[in-house]
């Protein structure tokens, strides 16, 4: 085993948590029950790599005596499976919350939540395609996007917020979409985490909770 096949197991992870995390879009602004239920269903077999791979990753390291920057890689895999299965976990509990809100007889929605899923579906893929290709120059530049999903977050907190005061019946409705937001800006800090994961695999610096990382 070397550690391309370590990495492989995470690629396929990544490629399923970015498919539920894409499925979202359906499953809230389509209201897809048929999509929400595909996301829920996927989550078991993400769940089942996450293990496979932190397995592998633990066999590599006893059987293998790997230079410095082959063991960076191999504990980068390690840390960012677990990331990579929590992104997958919210984009599940999104599908959930959908659920509940397509039970409603009217849509409801807030102006720019397509563009907050829009800009953490991006975060994510890139943060994995960096990932992959240990290429940094994706990771800084997907690291700088975050304050545009916390800006447009913050946006839609506030205006649902205000909504539900003036409209108290809809405040069941406007309770799924905060739960629905909150774990899109979750998402996006889960894709920063592994651009920071990058940045330690390639150059083995940490910059989690510095100037670098904001």
């Amino acid at each position: 085993m070397n550690v391309e096949c370590l990495v492989d197991g995470l690629s396929r992870m990544g490629v399923l948590a970015e498919e539920a995390l894409a499925l979202t879009v359906s499953a809230v602004l389509g209201r897809s029950n048929e999509a929400a239920v595909r996301i829920i269903s996927s989550d078991d077999e993400i769940d089942r790599l996450e293990n496979e791979v932190e397995t592998a990753v633990r066999e590599f390291l006893v059987s293998e005596r790997p230079s410095q920057l082959v063991l960076r890689r191999a504990v980068t895999v390690i840390h960012a499976a677990p990331v990579i299965e929590r992104i997958a976990d919210h984009a599940t509990n999104i599908a959930k919350h959908a659920l509940v809100l397509n039970a409603e007889p009217q849509p409801f929605y807030h102006e720019r939540l397509n563009e907050l899923m829009s800009a953490t579906l991006d975060m994510v893929r890139e943060s994995i395609a960096a990932l992959i290709a240990a290429d940094i120059k994706r990771a800084r530049q997907t690291l700088r996007k975050d304050d545009l999903v916390d800006e447009i977050y913050k946006l839609i907190y506030k205006d649902l917020v205000s909504y539900m005061e003036r409209h108290p019946q809809d405040i069941r409705k406007g309770t799924e979409l905060l739960f629905i937001i909150k774990h899109l800006e979750r998402i996006a800090d889960y894709a920063t985490n592994l651009c920071e994961m990058v940045v330690f695999m390639v150059e083995g610096r940490i910059i989690r909770h510095t100037k670098e990382a904001n």
